[in-house]
């Protein structure tokens, strides 16, 4: 009886493994088949399509295995920000350094931008656009989130002249709001097949800048 119980217990164990196995391959295969919808999707919309040829192709392949973690190894989108450093003078160097792989490829010229950064005012010249980053009285209110506000201002300015020559797309934010932040460029279209990726966090979605 003992021997019959311990061969009972033991197909009984066979059997939810490889009723877990069969699980674990449905959803494999759930993954798989989500994560080519998406990079077809991304394709269609032309996510790729700023890179060279084998470039896109070779992202596109990848976004399709990997999910998440290649669509935003796209070196024209996904850009690093900083609020602080924004906050503290940097928009200037935003724009023209770190931006300037999304600017460059679709032909922007920025020309000379100019930063006058002081205690009075915080104001930036570019592209025939005169933007006031901080104001004097937000500058001199105590405590004022001088991070989100010129983060804001900054990413919504990016936006505007990425849509000078006619474009949809904008930058969302990801992670933001602090030193370790990144703009992501995208169509709204974009943005959502994005959104559908499976092995995306919550935290990591695109989300337009706003503010508090």
């Amino acid at each position: 009886m003992k021997h019959a119980a311990a061969i009972a217990v033991f197909i009984a164990a066979l059997a939810a493994a490889q009723h877990a196995s069969i699980l674990n391959l449905k959803v494999s295969v759930a993954m798989a088949e989500s994560l080519t919808a998406v990079a077809e999707e991304l394709d269609r919309l032309q996510y790729f399509s700023d890179l060279p040829h084998s470039e896109a192709l070779a992202l596109k392949d990848r976004v399709s295995k990997e999910g998440f973690g290649a669509a935003i190894d796209h070196p024209l989108r996904f850009l690093n920000v900083d609020a602080e450093d924004l906050a503290e003078g940097g928009v200037g160097q935003w724009l023209s350094k770190d931006l300037a792989p999304a600017f460059n490829s679709r032909d922007i010229d920025l020309g000379n931008v100019d930063v006058d950064y002081r205690d009075e005012q915080y104001v930036i010249a570019v592209a025939g656009r005169n933007v006031t980053i901080l104001s004097q009285a937000e500058l001199a209110t105590p405590d004022f989130n001088t991070w989100e506000v010129a983060l804001f201002r900054s990413v919504i300015l990016a936006t505007e002249l990425i849509q000078s020559k006619g474009s949809r797309e904008q930058f969302y934010n990801v992670n933001g709001g602090g030193n370790d932040g990144f703009v992501w460029l995208l169509t709204p279209e974009q943005a959502e097949a994005i959104g559908k990726l499976p092995d995306l966090d919550s935290r990591d979605l695109p989300t337009l800048p706003e503010m508090q």
